[in-house]
């Protein structure tokens, strides 16, 4: 019998063991994902660098003495940084709460099955009598 017992306890710890590694290499998939996209972002956020000096250096200059203009410059940058950053703070949050999820996903399965919630039956309070 105690041998029995030993061998489910070890089976039981086997499916465990197995189990967390899997949620841990899917956690590492899932932050791979998100810093290959976080990769793309700092290359487009370069890229956009580049065409802004551009662009400012076209529609910024005046015809009298070849400057650019500080205040298109600024105009332009704010309007630019602040839709950059509405499409980081989606992108980013999106990553988290996937993180969040797969995180949950794991535990999930570690908790002790939900009650059962239904009206008081007549049969309870008489298995509740017997066992006293």
């Amino acid at each position: 019998m105690h041998s029995e017992r030993g061998r489910s306890d070890r089976d039981r710890n086997t499916r465990l063991c197995r189990r967390i590694k899997e949620v841990n290499v899917e956690e590492l998939e899932s932050r791979g994902k998100a810093i290959v996209c976080l990769k793309k972002q700092v290359e487009t956020l370069k890229k956009d660098t580049v065409s802004l000096k551009d662009m400012c250096q076209e529609k910024g200059k005046t015809k009298e003495n070849g400057q650019i203009r500080k205040e298109d410059i600024l105009k332009w940058m704010s309007e630019t940084m602040d839709e950059k950053l509405g499409e980081f703070t989606t992108d980013l949050l999106v990553s988290v709460g996937n993180m969040v999820n797969a995180r949950l996903e794991g535990i999930k399965s570690r908790l002790p099955p939900e009650k059962i919630l239904r009206p008081p039956l007549i049969s309870d309070k008489r298995n509740e009598r017997d066992h006293l």
